[in-house]
């Protein structure tokens, strides 16, 4: 005999709306994801649908959608199996030495120069360097002509005064 637990509401209302319909075939909706779910509501209520993205089946109740668990718990691990064996004397076989390192791959292109850094800021000013050696003289010049100014007085000014006399 096989016992099944069931869940929901016996008794009550023998109304003429209640049909006694035999649960032969159960009527599973689907959706890729939880969010294509439809609106848990009193239309939706008692439906079930399997949620392929999640790989479990939700149904919509009164309290909203609820995942059933239709899977146990995980076994426990096994034990392992033996080593395998080899040759004739049924003992454990070695590892194999490990293979040479291959030889080494062509040397690829270059990559493309790089973009130019900015320009550092501008550094203090140095100190002052010291003075140079004098230049060498010039070339003379030309003889040079002399003026002389003179005064004297003057008898031919009518209101008395000085005479200039301007020369080499």
């Amino acid at each position: 005999m096989i016992t099944m637990p069931l869940a929901g509401c016996f008794g009550g209302d023998d109304s003429s709306d209640v049909s006694d319909e035999k649960l032969d075939d159960w009527n599973v909706h689907f959706a890729a994801t939880a969010a294509d779910l439809p609106t848990c509501d009193e239309d939706t209520n008692g439906r079930l649908y399997y949620v392929e993205a999640d790989g479990q089946f939700q149904v919509c109740k009164t309290s909203g959608w609820s995942v059933i668990d239709i899977q146990g718990a995980d076994g426990a691990a096994g034990a392992d199996g033996q080593d395998g064996m080899n040759g004739a004397d049924g003992a454990p076989g070695a590892d194999g030495q490990d293979g040479a390192d291959g030889q080494d791959g062509a040397q690829g292109p270059a990559g493309a120069d790089g973009q130019d850094g900015a320009d550092g800021a501008q550094g203090p000013q140095g100190p002052a360097g010291s003075d140079g050696a004098d230049g060498q003289d010039g070339d003379d010049g030309e003889d040079g002509t002399s003026i002389l100014i003179t005064t004297s007085s003057s008898t031919s000014c009518a209101n008395g005064g000085n005479t200039f006399n301007i020369g080499p």
